[in-house]
Parts: C-alpha cells; structure tokens; sequence
C-alpha cells in the first residue's frame, strides 16, 4: 500500500473510530446526581464527574486552543484523554521503580 493510501486509510478509520467513541459528549450525559452513565467492568453503573482546573501560561492555554480547534474536538476531551495516558505513563513508571527497588 502506497504511503498516502496507507495514511488516508488510517485517517478514515481513526475517524470513524471515534466519532463512535464519542456518540454522546458528557456535558450532555451528566444527569441531576451530578453524575454520568459508564459501562464498567462491562457492568453500567453511574459515575460522579469532578472539576479540575489549573492555572496554565498564556501560551500553553494558546497552543491547546489552537490544537484542540484545529483537530474539532471539545477542549474536555482532549484534556481528558491527555490526563489519562500522562497517569498511564506515571503508574508504569512507579510500577518499574518500585518493583526494581523489591528484587535489590
């Protein structure tokens, strides 16, 4: 498959891949219990959603308005997904040190 086929591909399936993932955006989901509907562990149950804010510099709060609006996703999201695998990569490298520190 030629390179531009290859990535034209990609680009067609990563949208359809999520633009099924994100059907219905949480700002509209979040019910009066102030919480949201999840299907976890393949079991629905209801989860409470929390604000997070941070004061950020003027460039950083530019760069991400400008990413997230050239991308057209919600701000949230991206944030959401950004938090996610920065936690992803701390628990693994907590995991690393800690399970090297045990076998010393």
């Amino acid at each position: 498959m030629s390179n531009e086929l290859k990535e034209f591909v990609m680009y067609k399936a990563l949208g359809i891949k999520h633009s099924l993932s994100s059907l219905i955006d949480i700002e509209d989901s979040i019910g009066e219990d102030g919480k949201i509907s999840v299907i976890h562990d393949g079991e629905p149950s209801r989860m409470e959603v929390k604000n997070v804010c941070a004061k950020l510099p003027k460039i950083i709060s530019d760069r991400l308005d400008n990413t997230v609006k050239y991308l057209d996703i919600r701000k949230r999201r991206f944030i959401e997904l950004a938090i996610i695998k920065a936690l992803d990569d701390a628990d693994e490298v907590l995991s690393e040190v800690f399970d090297k520190e045990g076998e010393s």
